[in-house]
């Protein structure tokens, strides 16, 4: 046996080894892998049909495109190209009715149109709204130059994205003109996903449940602990892990997400770390740009109803993201605004003695690697009866200020290098 088969084979047992390690873990299985997640295979929707909830089943409910049987499919798709100056390479027909599903599709479609690179790709929704589809056009186009100040050239596309209406039916085009980006992980990669978990699980254990930063995480598994005074059970936490390293494939992979936790009860699923340790490890700057471009793809859409994001990174820093005095999404209030809402806990003096090391604060939003928090907003809202989101805020922003920072900086890389759980009961802090 050559070395390189050798080493072939002895990462296939690593990785094999690493599956079956964790496989067992609750919610999404550690490692679940997302570079470029795809709905299962498309089924006939039966007339009448309407899915459950708002995000809809995990299920792509799909009248098959040009490749699949059935006169009426044929017929519809034929009469689409008939509507087109461009024809696309493939022609996929969509019933979604909900607008989780409908931007899961889209994104979906935006991510294998970039994988492919340049072409034309058209997704038809006969029975969907119009502004859904042209709030998620707009959001692609985002993604273009020019369109968002700040945005790193690497998740830059050239394409043009619209909403068009043709007949009774709307259809969104991609006209991509980018080289292929692919989303591919490798065997290395894969092997990874697990220790990514596992790092991302040290981190909750050391800083979310050690420091508090969420009073209502008590453990690396399970999330919504001591909410039963207002109806939350406690379920599961997520860990699903995408290698994309791009903003595409990632929101691709976010919807998708998205989707599968508002599909299952939360005591199946309360919430989800969305692990994405390939995109923008070392650049916040590009991550906080592309923030806004997922921020976007969510309120655009009114989807913050049902979802909530919270963004982490290893190199957070809150004045680097837009608006620097201004509240925004998924991000710790401006330092400003911040202030003024210590005043509401606690007395100007006690304020005085930390608030010259508030920027610490950035701490309770660095994490060993780029993550996304998927929090169901209804539970948020009803927490918010036991304790307010900006007393967490205030509390976590004078524990973090007080702290040591050269102990915050040490616990940090440790999580970043750290290959497995600490079976230690005392805590650093």
């Amino acid at each position: 046996m050559t070395i390189h088969s050798k080493r072939g084979h002895f990462l296939s047992v690593v990785l094999i080894f690493l599956m079956k390690t964790f496989e067992n873990c609750s919610g999404f299985a550690p490692g679940t892998l997302l570079p470029n997640t795809r709905p299962a295979s498309p089924v006939q929707l039966k007339e009448g049909t309407r899915l459950a909830q708002l995000a809809g089943s995990r299920r792509s409910f799909v009248l098959r495109s040009s490749s699949g049987r059935g006169d009426a499919t044929d017929a519809h798709v034929a009469w689409v190209r008939s509507q087109l100056e461009q024809q696309p390479e493939e022609v996929k027909v969509y019933h979604h009715h909900e607008v989780v599903a409908i931007a899961a599709a889209c994104w979906n479609e935006a991510s294998r149109r970039l994988e492919r690179g340049e072409g034309v790709s058209v997704l038809s929704f006969p029975e969907a709204e119009g502004e859904i589809l042209r709030k998620v056009a707009e959001t692609m186009m985002l993604l273009t130059e020019g369109k968002l100040e700040g945005l790193s050239t690497r998740d830059r596309v050239d394409w043009k994205v619209q909403a068009l209406k043709k007949g009774e039916t709307w259809l969104l085009v991609i006209d991509c003109k980018s080289p292929r980006v692919s989303s591919d992980a490798s065997l290395l990669e894969l092997a990874a996903s697990s220790l990514a978990v596992l790092r991302c699980q040290r981190w909750v254990e050391r800083v979310i449940i050690g420091m508090r930063v969420c009073p209502f995480t008590q453990s690396v598994s399970v999330a919504a602990t001591g909410l039963s005074k207002v109806g939350i059970a406690p379920g599961p936490i997520g860990y699903p892990v995408c290698h994309a390293d791009h903003v595409v494939h990632v929101l691709s992979a976010l919807w998708n997400t998205i989707s599968d936790m508002l599909s299952k009860d939360p005591t199946e699923l309360s919430t989800v770390l969305l692990l994405t340790p390939c995109f923008s490890q070392d650049d916040f700057p590009r991550y906080a740009a592309a923030s806004r471009v997922i921020s976007n793809a969510l309120l655009s859409l009114k989807a913050e109803k049902n979802i909530s994001l919270v963004f982490f990174h290893p190199f957070y820093e809150r004045e680097a993201v837009f608006p620097v005095n201004d509240p925004t999404h998924g991000h710790l209030p401006p330092e400003n605004m911040l202030r003024s809402m210590l005043l509401n806990f606690y007395e100007i003096e006690d304020v005085m003695n930390f608030e010259d090391n508030l920027h610490q604060n950035d701490f309770s939003r660095r994490s060993p690697m780029p993550m996304i928090n998927l929090l169901r907003t209804e539970q948020v809202e009803l927490a918010e009866q036991l304790t307010s989101g900006a007393k967490v805020y205030c509390a976590n922003a004078k524990r973090m200020a007080q702290a040591d920072r050269t102990a915050l900086l040490r616990g940090l890389a440790s999580d970043m290098a750290a290959p497995q759980l600490s079976q230690d009961k005392d805590r650093p802090f």
